[in-house]
């Protein structure tokens, strides 16, 4: 036992505490060795649906997926402006892309003559390959001449629309369009009209649940074919000709009103079950002065958590629809209830990380120099804390819980996460779960807690890791890989990233240390501590220094993972090339971040002093 102030990296101590620089070595070592890794073999974009393989030599461009259409993101010009464009699935016219939005006067390199224009646009080389240049032509229409033309993008506040071509075969993933010149040939799938985008009434099997279809097999309408994807039904408000926000606000009239509008007013006027959402059609239409005359369709709505194969040839075109479990949270495209739910969980998560770094500020082990400080004095004095049952009670609920709401969320997130080849990401997770479950078990039932609160033992609780971890995950919502879409997600990833460089990382490295401190003592100074300890004590000891270890990777593959690489897929969509210089750099800057704060806690124990009492 020290009898005097002493240096805690002085002579005296030196000799025995270099297990402590080797684990804290080992640990700063696990979070940058995973992350590289993580880097260099990141999570893919898909590149089949169901069994049809997209080409390697496929043209791809990033999209996003909406409940009532899809906005390609079109690079064009120098330097590159992106266009959000709508994807009109609905019209096959062998034309060029038409823009008409006014960022395309602002490239250097436009070529135009008349209406037909020529500029340099990107395209990624397959679903998974680099950014490469291309001359592209279209045809540019100012925002007057896109009025007049009556264009569907310009009342969604897009920049152009994007058609079909003849002998092509598109293929729609939840974060990309890819088309190729080489149709499909494909007897068992879906054959539809290809001029119209028809569907005859045979052949409805893929749209069985749609208001069309069941008209057809309950035999309330006599229909022929019914129109795929119109473009009319991309701007909801006027599709469904809502005159009060009240109407639409109930979910049950805009359901029984999309009835009416997709089996056509034709068939609702004489379907009985429909008579009341009929009526209330012809009353908002003459209170707008409109007329409500509608087809047979099948709106995007339908086929929105889906991706999809369309091989359009000369007369006739081929679809393929595969389910896709990652655009089923696609906002709107559900009931409320499924929405609320999945934000109710994230509110409770967040409040969870706020109650939990609240109660931690105001421990004794709060700063991460105090808490390698009560390891020195586990390994140097005699151990005389008082521990106060309650206060291990209340560390031990908020331990629990986090560790819990960690294996939980990443286990409820497994399904989807996977689908959106993120599978190792919750993986990590999942495991080092498990880790914090044992160590958590050791501190509070194994070891003896008389002399010792159990919040201190075996580097402290890994309550700051499995919090904001779970934080992380929940807020994961696939694709991950996509251009921002305004949503809140990316930028709630973006916060818990800082969140788990400067604290989670943080304690993994000096809880390490401890872990390193306390193996020493186990090892060389084992018969003095054999009325705290029994002799396994430095299993348990090895054991707390491995989970530490596991719990600084779990942290770096999350942040590799799920916040640099989706992070640089998104700004790099005007940059050529590749995205590996981006990613690493992203990682670089989250994790130097944590570097002021790790420098301050080193100069404090350089500086510190420690007492036995």
């Amino acid at each position: 036992m020290l009898s005097e102030k002493t240096s805690i990296l002085g002579r005296k101590q030196q000799k025995n505490v270099h297990f402590a620089g080797l684990f804290f070595l080992i640990c700063v070592s696990s979070y940058v060795v995973v992350g590289l890794v993580s880097l260099f073999l990141p999570p893919q974009s898909t590149n089949k649906i169901g069994s049809i393989r997209i080409p390697k030599d496929a043209q791809c461009l990033r999209v996003t997926r909406g409940a009532d259409y899809t906005t390609v993101h079109y690079p064009l010009g120098t330097p590159f402006r992106t266009i959000e464009m709508l994807l009109r699935l609905d019209l096959v016219d062998d034309l060029m892309p038409k823009v008409f939005s006014k960022l395309i006067l602002e490239s250097s390199t436009v070529h135009c003559n008349a209406t037909t224009c020529t500029d340099v646009t990107l395209l990624r080389n397959g679903p998974r390959g680099n950014q490469l240049t291309y001359v592209n032509n279209f045809e540019y229409f100012s925002a007057s001449d896109a009025v007049t033309r009556a264009y569907d993008a310009l009342s969604l506040g897009l920049g152009g629309e994007l058609t079909l071509s003849r002998d092509t075969t598109y293929y729609l993933t939840a974060d990309q369009l890819c088309f190729h010149a080489d149709p499909i040939d494909d007897g068992t799938a879906l054959q539809i009209t290809a001029n119209h985008h028809e569907v005859e009434m045979a052949d409805l099997e893929e749209f069985g649940d749609t208001p069309v279809a069941r008209a057809h097999s309950t035999g309330t309408c006599e229909l022929d074919a019914a129109k795929l994807f119109p473009a009319a039904a991309s701007l909801e408000s006027s599709w469904l000709h809502f005159v009060s926000s009240s109407e639409r606000a109930h979910e049950q009239n805009t359901r029984d009103r999309r009835s009416v509008i997709e089996v056509g007013t034709e068939c609702a006027r004489n379907d009985t079950s429909l008579a009341r959402a009929y009526g209330l059609l012809e009353i908002d239409c003459a209170a707008a002065g409109a007329t409500c005359l509608t087809d047979p369709s099948i709106p995007y709505r339908h086929v929105a958590d889906k991706q999809i194969v369309l091989s359009v040839g000369q007369t006739t075109s081929i679809l393929v629809l595969e389910n896709d479990v990652r655009l089923e949270s696609i906002p709107t495209l559900n009931d409320s209830s499924s929405a609320i739910t999945l934000s109710v969980i994230k509110l409770i998560l967040m409040i969870l990380v706020a109650a939990i770094v609240w109660v931690r500020s105001s421990k004794s082990t709060a700063e991460h120099d105090r808490l390698v400080t009560f390891c020195m004095k586990s390994t140097y004095c005699a151990v005389k804390d008082e521990v106060k049952m309650h206060h291990v009670l209340e560390d031990a609920f908020i331990g629990f819980i986090a560790i819990v709401a960690r294996i939980a969320v990443a286990t409820w997130r497994f399904q989807i996460l996977s689908a959106d080849n993120q599978s190792r990401a919750v993986v990590s997770q999942i495991i080092a779960g498990g880790f914090s479950l044992i160590h958590w078990i050791i501190r509070y039932f194994v070891l003896k807690k008389k002399l010792e609160t159990p919040l201190t033992k075996l580097g402290g609780s890994t309550a700051l890791c499995d919090a904001p971890a779970a934080v992380f995950i929940a807020f994961m919502a696939p694709p991950t890989l996509t251009t921002n879409t305004g949503r809140f997600e990316p930028t709630a990833r973006l916060l818990t990233s800082l969140l788990l460089s400067t604290v989670s990382a943080q304690r993994c490295i000096f809880a390490a240390a401890c872990c390193g401190m306390l193996f020493t003592s186990a090892i060389r100074d084992k018969l003095d501590k054999t009325d705290y300890y029994d002799i396994s004590y430095k299993y348990y000891v090895a054991f707390a220094g491995v989970s530490w270890f596991v719990q600084s990777a779990s942290v770096s593959i999350l942040l590799a993972d799920g916040f640099a690489t989706p992070m640089a897929y998104s700004t790099s969509r005007s940059l050529p090339g590749h995205v590996n210089a981006v990613k690493f750099a992203i990682f670089a800057i989250i994790t130097a971040a944590a570097l002021p704060p790790l420098t301050r806690t080193l100069d404090r124990l350089q500086n510190a002093s420690l007492k036995c009492e």
